[in-house]
């Protein structure tokens, strides 16, 4: 049965096309943004540290930079679009006749919880296998095995933690159209919080912190420590200086104060949160139900 219910909440996501666009708005922005404008942005700052590097070395590393901040924002706007499912069905008082259907409520519950990490994994699968195709299309090189392997094993990670935080999230919202409001917040604010349009070496010092305490900004930095890896290795020559000053102004090592986060830690604190909010969500949810 929780088979089928995920089904059911699967096809109606895909169903509603406005849904699907939304839940890639945060990236197709940050994308556009990057071509227009960010990316020479990126390349001229990149050439003030790294005068002797080739443009080619500096385009791949700004290219994979970017788009390790765009598959992060992908595993929290495309469940939070996912999740829209369960707003509708509170809206439209099918709540109702879940109550009086033999169906447990539990496999209810779990059916949201499940169909939103299968949707937000199936289009960040997607979208990472069109930035990798993208990248090598523009002269980069592709991920290697470990460093492909252990990325999307991030990516996983993520697409649970933000799908059990949206999920907690929704069930305070009770009608579509305030959904609506607070998804096209989410998509456009995401890129922002996770430093992607803008390195966090360029913010005050101030707000770097308060963006270093958000999981986007952990997420982003656990996401971008593989995913650049290859590009970062090759454009710093075994500079350890350079290695750390880049890091930390791009993100890939995050502080807060003088404190650096370990991506360790930063990986149980994902884990907790996840473990937190899948608690917080079941119990929410189980109690709209009734």
């Amino acid at each position: 049965m929780i088979f089928s219910l995920m089904k059911r909440n699967i096809q109606l996501f895909f169903r509603d096309r406005s849904s699907v666009f939304f839940s890639l708005l945060g990236p197709v922005i940050m994308f556009v943004l990057y071509v227009v404008f960010l990316g020479a942005v990126q390349s001229d700052g990149l050439k003030s540290l790294f005068p002797g590097a080739s443009t080619a070395d500096l385009d791949n590393f700004a290219i994979t930079w970017v788009f390790a901040g765009i598959l992060t924002i992908v595993t929290a706007t495309t469940s939070l679009a996912a999740i829209q499912v369960f707003v509708a069905d509170r809206a439209s008082d099918r709540f109702k006749d879940f109550a009086v259907s033999p169906i447990k409520s539990s496999k209810i519950v779990m059916a949201y919880l499940a169909s939103t990490f299968v949707i937000s994994l199936f289009m960040t699968t997607i979208v990472f296998i069109l930035s990798e195709l993208y990248i090598v299309a523009r002269g980069g090189q592709l991920l290697t095995v470990e460093n492909a392997a252990l990325s999307y094993a991030i990516l996983v990670l993520l697409c649970a933690v933000f799908s059990a935080l949206n999920s907690f999230i929704v069930t305070f919202i009770k009608s579509l159209a305030a959904f609506s409001s607070f998804n096209i917040i989410v998509g456009t604010a995401s890129g922002f919080l996770a430093a992607v349009y803008v390195p966090v070496g360029t913010l005050p010092k101030a707000v770097d912190n308060v963006i270093n305490l958000l999981p986007f900004s952990q997420a982003a930095s656990l996401m971008r420590a593989p995913f650049v890896h290859q590009d970062l290795n090759k454009l710093v020559s075994g500079n350890s200086e350079a290695l750390t000053k880049v890091s930390e102004f791009f993100g890939i090592i995050i502080k807060v104060g003088d404190y650096s986060l370990s991506y360790g830690l930063i990986i149980a604190i994902l884990v907790s949160l996840f473990f937190v909010f899948t608690v917080g969500a079941i119990l929410q949810i189980h109690r709209k139900l009734k």
